[in-house]
C-alpha cells in the first residue's frame, strides 16, 4: 500500500509495517483487504495507491462514479487499520 509520509505519521504507522485496509461504505458486508506492506510514497494527504485488482474486495460492484458510471475504486472511502506484525506497530488514534 502506497501512501505518503505525512498520512504514514497520522495513522500511526511505519513503512514496512503491515496493515488491513478496510471499506468504509455501509453495505452490509465486510469489505478487507489485510497483510498489506506501508511504503512511503509521494501522494497527496489521506490518499492510499495499491494493486487494482487486489483492492476489488474493498469496493461494490454497485458503487459507481456519478458522471461516467464506471465502478468509483479511484473515490471509495477506506478505513486503515495497523497490524502488529511483531515489528512494533501501534494502534492508529
Amino acid at each position: 500500500m502506497l501512501i505518503n509520509p505525512k498520512e504514514i505519521s497520522r495513522q500511526g504507522l511505519t513503512e514496512g509495517q503491515a496493515a488491513t485496509l478496510e471499506g468504509a461504505l455501509e453495505d452490509g458486508h465486510d469489505r478487507v483487504v489485510r497483510r498489506l506492506r506501508v511504503v512511503d510514497y509521494d501522494l497527496p494527504d489521506g490518499c492510499v495507491a495499491a494493486c487494482h485488482r487486489e483492492m476489488n474486495p474493498l469496493v461494490p460492484v454497485h458503487y459507481r462514479d456519478k458522471l461516467s458510471h464506471t465502478p468509483a475504486c479511484k473515490g471509495a472511502p477506506l478505513r486503515i487499520r495497523p497490524e502488529d506484525d511483531g515489528a512494533g506497530a501501534r494502534a492508529a488514534g
